[in-house]
């Protein structure tokens, strides 16, 4: 969500468009999101409250985090909602980790880091945190990240950080830090580059930020520069399956400040291609093992998914 204020800061765009209210349906087709042809877009979930981070849990439903609402909820295919966890605070990023429990953060000051069960029932892990966004579990390590850029009006004073929990004995230990920058990198979602690496996203990309995410190596502690030239890289999944974790798949939440959102592939050299247009402000992109791409559009409460349409197959309302 910090992104938002940067471009507002450092691009020179056009206002926010007006967005008309407009009454949808899940399973309703959406002309307006620009996707590859093979692909039809559709509305997979409808009234949720800011949704935000998403992730697959037990038996791969799908859950997302509503942020303004302080819920993680479960979407049925039919478009349901069931809640799993209530009375969070501001929840941002999730994970459904090889422990069999979900991770989440909780976005601003004093923020937490919140282990909960597929039954709801929630653990506070850390407490205290600088605005935690990305959450990933790889191995018995559990990392997140932290960012200081939207509590302090001082770019002096920025700092963001990626930190860790390790796990011994069934238990987690102590956070320790593995990367802390002063600068306007804003870390935000994280994802694993499948051998030795985190890939973070730098949600203040834009404009003459050109970082857009950035790889951080686990065995020498050097961070990289990855990908470039992206518009606030909010959300970040990787491929599911034999072929992941690449392409990568980036959420920009709003490009060029003018209220609208995109996803983009990103290979393993870096290289990012349009997928798909026609967003309005997003949060987060998951890719099923199928090919489905879902999409939280943060602005409309809707949730969206691109699936490849069937051979020979015409507009047709998706349930």
């Amino acid at each position: 969500m910090f992104a938002t204020f940067v471009l507002a800061v450092l691009q020179i765009g056009q206002p926010m468009p007006d967005q008309q209210p407009y009454e949808v349906s899940v399973g309703d087709a959406l002309a307006r999101i620009s996707c590859p042809p093979d692909y039809q877009a559709f509305v997979f979930a409808t009234g949720l409250s800011s949704p935000d981070g998403m992730c697959f849990g037990p038996k791969g439903a799908l859950y997302v985090v509503e942020e303004t609402l302080g819920q993680v909820t479960q979407i049925t295919q039919a478009g349901d909602h069931i809640p799993l966890a209530k009375s969070l605070r501001s929840p941002e990023g999730i994970d459904f980790g090889a422990s069999g429990v979900f991770y989440v953060t909780e976005d601003l000051a004093d923020g937490r880091l919140l282990s909960i069960t597929p039954k709801g029932e929630v653990t506070v892990l850390l407490e205290g945190l600088d605005a935690p966004e990305g959450v990933i579990q790889v191995g018995n390590k559990l990392f997140f990240t932290e960012s200081s850029a939207q509590l302090s009006k001082d770019t002096l004073k920025f700092k963001s950080r990626l930190s860790f929990l390790a796990k011994k004995n069934e238990a987690w230990g102590q956070p320790k830090v593995c990367l802390e920058v002063s600068s306007l990198l804003s870390f935000s979602e994280i994802v694993s580059d499948g051998e030795c690496g985190i890939i973070l996203a730098n949600e203040s990309a834009g404009g003459f930020l050109r970082k857009s995410l950035l790889r951080f190596n686990l065995q020498t502690t050097k961070l990289t520069s990855f990908s470039h030239g992206l518009d606030a890289p909010e959300g970040l999944a990787m491929t599911r399956g034999e072929s992941g974790p690449f392409p990568l798949w980036v959420a920009e939440e709003e490009v060029a400040r003018k209220g609208r959102g995109r996803i983009t592939q990103v290979d393993s050299n870096g290289k990012a291609t349009l997928f798909a247009t026609g967003f309005y402000l997003i949060e987060d992109v998951l890719v099923a093992s199928d090919g489905t791409v879902y999409v939280s559009e943060d602005s409309t409460g809707l949730i969206i998914a691109m699936r490849r349409r069937p051979q020979n197959s015409k507009d047709v309302e998706v349930r």
